[in-house]
């Protein structure tokens, strides 16, 4: 069982987090209060200067919607300017080319037309819009009111086009006037002659609502990191929608921004290095000595390497003594370690030579005896004792922190099986193998090499003496701790397995031997194939 002690330590050590990282959290920590009254600044300060940027696009959009009005004032400035200086009759050519030459002195006109009191059009330029009588009819009532407005503007029936009407002032007794029709398309050339940043867009637009209720700009959703705002103008239903990027914001808005987080950093930065040179930096330094140590066993002392503080001299110090009085004990032990190898190598030894001896014995008595039972029977006995000195031979050769390689093992086993079968049973062995490199403790070793022998000859044993056999022996690992033995051949039928050889000496030893290797031992009678799948003890 675990050391509860032992268990405790890794379990704390698993849990532990590194000082730099609690360090860095408990500065962290302790700065945090004012990290968020930096955070907070800079907050209010990217506010600020996104809101001013808001603003200038604010101010873009009315500088552009008093543009409109100024286009259109000075439109009608002209346009009254234009009904003094008319002569106008009641000679249609006359009219005509008086209201073109209009036309053609201001480019935004696309017709002119004059209309009497009652509403109708006594005559017009050539080409551009017509007005139609409902038109006609509400600037003419414009011209009777005689309301003190400088001219009426509206919109034709079609919203595409501004109507500026003036009254003729020369007409005293039957008001009269002329009205001047301006595109909304050249209204919108007139603004794109503006100066506006680049990438700005700009259009007029017309709403349905008459009036409109709008009298300040009105924000506009725009993507792509855009913004813009519907300006009203002072003809009802018209308006201005403008949006651009947003501003970049100037060196001294984003210094403001920056700033506050920025010294928090770097005062947590400076806690940070102190804290690392002066406590961080030495640990890691003893760490990197004691590492060294444990890799390389040097024993240079760690004390002149932590640094000149008088706390980490004191802890290395105690350090040094106590590694000290380790490598004392681990010599000690190493010493007696290899004292009780050396020991456990020479029992192997001596158990090794003891079974050569008996092995001798048997051979000895069975040529002793005439009886061809009793030399059969010291002959198998002999078999047995072999395959156990092999055993011991390789638990003596072999690593023992390893264990016994063991297609080694049953390479040697095989190779004596061929000669003591053909000279006990009279039956001539031929074995092939395939070994993968798997090492098994001697708990493995033994029944493992004992069922070999077994099987093998008790395969041999049912055949005539003078015959032959040949078997093809495989040991492979088949996953991780598990190995699969097969014994398989054309003279393998599998008979120490059947009813009548398992109550027999060599049945009893081969399932004893499986029960010892917990492993299942099967025979597949078509494929002339005996298998046995066990654990690998010392892996």
């Amino acid at each position: 069982m675990s050391d509860p002690a032992e268990v405790s330590t890794r379990s704390s050590s698993s849990m532990s987090k590194p000082l730099s990282r609690r360090v860095l959290t408990a500065l962290t920590i302790a700065l945090l209060p004012i990290g968020l009254i930096s955070a907070g600044l800079s907050a209010i300060s990217y506010d600020d200067a996104y809101r001013e940027s808001i603003a200038l696009i604010e101010r873009r959009a009315v500088r552009l919607a008093d543009e409109v009005d100024n286009i259109i004032t000075d439109e009608g400035l002209a346009l009254r300017a234009f009904s003094l200086r008319l002569d106008l009759d009641d000679n249609l050519n006359t009219c005509e080319a008086a209201l073109t030459r209009i036309v053609d002195l201001e480019p935004m006109f696309e017709s002119v037309s004059q209309i009497d009191a009652s509403g109708r059009v006594t005559c017009r330029s050539p080409g551009g819009p017509d007005l139609n009588a409902q038109e006609a009819r509400y600037a003419a009532k414009g011209f009777r009111e005689d309301n003190g407005r400088p001219g009426e503007l509206f919109f034709d029936a079609a919203r595409r086009n501004v109507i500026f009407a003036v009254r003729d002032r020369t007409a005293v007794s039957t008001p009269s006037g002329i009205a001047a029709v301006i595109p909304l398309t050249a209204l919108q050339a007139r603004l794109n002659e503006v100066s506006r940043p680049a990438g700005s867009r700009l259009a007029v637009q017309v709403t349905r609502e008459q009036p409109t209720s709008l009298e300040m700009p009105e924000p506009i959703v725009v993507s792509d990191g855009r913004y813009g705002f519907r300006a009203p103008t002072r003809i009802n239903g018209l308006m201005i929608e403008y949006d651009e990027p947003v501003p970049a914001f100037s060196a001294r808005r984003l210094a403001s921004i920056i700033a506050p987080p920025v010294m928090w950093l770097a005062a947590l930065a400076i806690a940070w290095l102190t804290l690392r040179r002066l406590v961080i930096r030495p640990l890691r330094t003893m760490q990197a000595g004691i590492d060294e140590r444990a890799r390389s066993g040097v024993v240079d002392p760690l004390e002149p390497r932590v640094g000149n503080t008088a706390e980490f001299a004191a802890f290395a110090a105690s350090y040094d003594s106590l590694a000290d009085k380790q490598r004392r004990d681990r010599e000690d032990r190493e010493a007696a370690l290899e004292k009780q190898q050396r020991l456990v190598r020479e029992v192997h030894h001596r158990v090794k030579n003891n079974l050569q001896i008996i092995t001798s014995l048997l051979s000895i008595k069975a040529r002793d005896t005439n009886v061809a039972g009793e030399r059969r029977a010291y002959g198998i006995i002999q078999m047995r004792v072999e395959a156990l000195a092999l055993v011991h031979r390789w638990l003596y050769a072999d690593d023992h922190a390893r264990g016994v390689d063991v297609g080694a093992l049953l390479n040697d086993l095989l190779a004596s099986l061929e000669s003591s079968i053909e000279n006990v049973v009279g039956v001539a062995v031929h074995l092939t193998n395939r070994f993968d490199r798997v090492f098994v403790g001697q708990d493995a070793a033994v029944p493992l090499s004992f069922l070999i022998t077994e099987l093998l000859a008790g395969e041999a044993a049912r055949l005539e003496p003078g015959l032959s056999m040949e078997a093809h022996v495989e040991l492979l690992r088949t996953d991780e701790g598990h190995g699969m033995l097969t014994i398989s051949g054309d003279d393998i039928g599998g008979a120490t397995l059947s009813g009548e050889g398992l109550r027999t000496a060599s049945g009893r030893i081969v399932q004893g031997m499986t029960r010892q290797l917990r492993g299942e031992l099967s025979y597949d009678e078509d494929a002339n194939t005996i298998m046995l799948s066990f654990r690998l003890g010392n892996e």
